[in-house]
């Protein structure tokens, strides 16, 4: 006795890339420490960013959502070797802080939805210590004590500052909101060999007051939103 069955085919559409071995030139990004940088993700898809760095250095990346339904930053950081030495994610925003970097060369940032199922558009920063701190980015730059600086903070926007001091000074910062939705004044101090001195944040105003600098050579103050992903926003800092 024959039986008739009946099969139904699902179909769906996916999206897919990878990358094996070293990269080449038309497969990542360039990005210069101090830079500010834009992006649109489909699903499935990822960014590479590549920059270069001298074993000893830290990075400080960050990555903030603009636009895009459900869609959350995940950054992710990998050796000239491949090693990932930390990968962060968020539902607006994903920071990564102050990573030591161990070998000199070619590192590598992955720039991705969190799920990799949703797409959506972003803003991503890079600082590296030691390094250039402006780069596309009108805000940012050297700092002389005493100084008053404006600055804009787009989503995934950094500023980075820098001023020489010699060990034993103490340095003062304040950082306020002038304009923008949402926008959370965050100010961290990063010492010469990327070691995080302090991190101050609040509402609309964000102090840190005389922290001691323990080496002589040049500090970074990192001027950021709390959350990373507010609105454009004007922003007065004091040193």
């Amino acid at each position: 006795m024959y039986k008739n069955h009946t099969f139904s085919f699902i179909t769906a559409a996916y999206g897919f890339v990878f990358f094996a071995g070293q990269l080449t030139n038309a497969a990542y990004i360039p990005i210069a420490p101090g830079e500010y940088k834009t992006g649109s993700l489909g699903a499935g898809q990822m960014h590479t960013y590549r920059f270069t760095a001298s074993a000893g250095d830290s990075a400080t990346i960050q990555m903030g959502w603009i636009s895009g339904y459900d869609f959350a930053p995940w950054v992710e950081l990998q050796a000239p070797d491949g090693t990932v030495l930390d990968a962060k994610s968020g539902d607006r925003s994903a920071y990564m802080q102050s990573v030591k970097l161990p070998q000199s060369g070619a590192y590598f940032i992955i720039a991705k939805d969190r799920s990799g199922f949703y797409g959506g558009d972003y803003g991503l920063s890079l600082v590296k210590i030691p390094g250039t701190v402006t780069v596309n980015d009108p805000n940012g730059g050297p700092m002389e004590p005493g100084e008053y600086k404006r600055g804009t903070i787009e989503p995934g926007d950094i500023d980075a500052y820098t001023f020489t001091a010699s060990a034993g000074d103490s340095a003062t910062i304040q950082m306020a909101r002038i304009s923008g939705y949402d926008f959370a004044p965050c100010v961290e101090l990063h010492a010469p060999d990327g070691t995080v001195l302090d991190v101050k944040s609040g509402g609309s105003s964000a102090y840190m007051p005389s922290v001691k600098l323990p080496q002589s050579g040049t500090y970074f103050i990192i001027a950021k939103d709390k959350s990373g992903m507010a609105l454009p926003s004007a922003t007065p800092l004091w040193i």
